[in-house]
């Protein structure tokens, strides 16, 4: 049994590094077409540190672009949110348009991936705030419980004294008044 895989037509908008990244674009709508034009794409990521990526697309043989960016070339993309533009140049006048532009989330390449924190910001922000919630309400519970213990040893020690003075007191025969 053969599996017929269709090639999605517009940009995606999660994909994984170190997986095939491919779509389609038609715009022939827009007077463009692959002979004539160079369809680029930039992705620009979220986190400073992490480098630019550019996608150029291939003519799809049916008017059509085609970008495929091979699993050797997307695994060493970092996982990050990206900001994109589909970019076009004239490939006679070097004319340039920004066609489209859009969001997308590169995720960690789980084939290669080592232990590491792979929560989002989010979450990590939610659970260091329960951490910093047990640790706070962990000390309260245990100055309440030496706070307890002192007070009960504090009575205990007004209980023998008070039996100490009464004992000293039957002892030398004072008596009330």
């Amino acid at each position: 049994m053969t599996t017929t895989y269709t090639i999605p037509y517009l940009e995606p908008l999660t994909v994984y590094a170190g997986d095939t990244f491919t779509w389609t674009r038609d715009l022939s709508s827009y007077g463009i077409t692959p002979t004539d034009w160079t369809l680029t794409y930039s992705l620009i990521p979220q986190t400073a540190g992490n480098q630019p990526i550019s996608i150029t697309a291939s003519d799809n043989g049916d008017g059509t672009f085609l970008v495929n960016v091979l699993p050797a070339t997307t695994a060493d993309y970092e996982p990050d949110d990206y900001k994109w533009a589909a970019i076009v140049t004239n490939n006679t006048s070097g004319e340039r348009q920004t066609l489209f532009v859009g969001d997308m989330k590169i995720y960690v390449n789980y084939a290669t991936a080592v232990q590491q924190d792979l929560r989002s910001q989010a979450k990590q922000i939610l659970d260091a705030l329960e951490a910093l919630f047990i640790k706070i309400t962990t000390k309260q519970k245990y100055v309440n419980k030496i706070t307890h213990k002192r007070d009960r040893m504090h009575q205990q020690s007004v209980s023998v004294l008070e039996t100490i003075v009464v004992v000293v007191i039957n002892f030398l025969g004072v008596k009330d008044e």
